[in-house]
């Protein structure tokens, strides 16, 4: 069971964030703005080092917003191949997934 996660949702122009610790913590969340996939790549990569998460958990881009999935899509990209340079792995989960998967995450104590 990972210590630490880094759980990102990436929206069209901005990324929410949370960090949470065994078992069962909310260490740290907020939101961050970008304006291109270079400064995306940069708050990305910040956020990885800041926390050193034992996982990135990347939220799925659901179809609510089409016209933006493109962008979010290249962002989670970037996001993954972020946490692969240092070694964290990651996984992308969709909205149908996330309540199971925090209902592991707290059961697992």
């Amino acid at each position: 069971m990972p210590n630490r996660i880094l759980a990102v949702e990436i929206r069209a122009a901005r990324l929410g964030y949370a960090v949470l610790e065994s078992p069962n913590q909310l260490r740290d969340f907020g939101a961050r703005l970008f304006t291109s996939p270079h400064d995306a790549r940069r708050r990305v990569a910040r956020l990885l080092r800041t926390y050193r998460p034992s996982v990135l958990v990347l939220a799925g881009a659901g179809a609510r917003y089409p016209r933006d999935m493109q962008s979010r899509k290249a962002v989670a990209r970037i996001g993954k191949g972020e946490a692969k340079k240092l070694g964290i792995p990651s996984v992308r989960i969709d909205a149908m997934n996330a309540s199971p998967a925090c209902t592991l995450w707290s059961t697992n104590e």
